[in-house]
């Protein structure tokens, strides 16, 4: 049975996005429910893997001097065996920060991240750059960042009702 995310999950969802050092009793005071309600909600969450891990955010600047970068990568053949090898060997690079797969002309994003440009050029002519399929790539070295978030803004909104389960009537009502 799929797990169905209500509106105090995303509250807690919200919270706990904020700052996963927060106790279920802290969180159960601010929305006011119990430790135990809130213990078994956060568990559920987890078996469910709608929370998949915590991390701490860290200022990179503050140790180091990364060298970050955006590269766009087009593939040559899009059949959904050759897509799913590329996106298999893409995932294992761990000079990736976040990869998505998206449409347009070029096929994925990638945030890169290494020490310097010595192993950016490496990464590119050594392991990027000699992937199968390969049939472009776009760099865009970043020169400052200038927001950087790890909360969602979709918790900012309220929950609508799970369109899944209305009729095909009611969700032409319901937009």
């Amino acid at each position: 049975m799929e797990f169905i995310v209500d509106q105090l999950d995303i509250q807690i969802l919200h919270l706990l996005e904020k700052n996963a050092f927060l106790s279920s009793r802290e969180i159960g005071k601010t929305l006011g429910r119990s430790n135990s309600a809130v213990a078994e909600r956060i568990q559920q969450l987890q078996k469910s893997k709608v929370i998949t891990r915590y991390a701490a955010t860290i200022d990179y600047h503050k140790i180091s001097n990364l060298f970050i970068s955006f590269i766009l990568v087009r593939i040559n053949n899009h059949s959904s065996a050759a897509l799913t090898e590329f996106k298999t060997q893409l995932v294992k690079f761990e000079e990736i920060l976040e990869c998505e797969h998206v449409t347009g002309y070029y096929n994925f994003i990638l945030k890169v991240a290494v020490q310097h440009m010595p192993a950016y050029n490496l990464f590119i002519g050594k392991k990027l750059g000699i992937m199968p399929n390969l049939a472009e790539v776009l760099s865009l070295p970043v020169l400052e960042e200038l927001k950087r978030e790890t909360n969602y803004p979709i918790f900012s909104y309220p929950v609508i009702a799970d369109l899944r389960t209305l009729d095909p009537v009611q969700k032409l009502k319901s937009h």
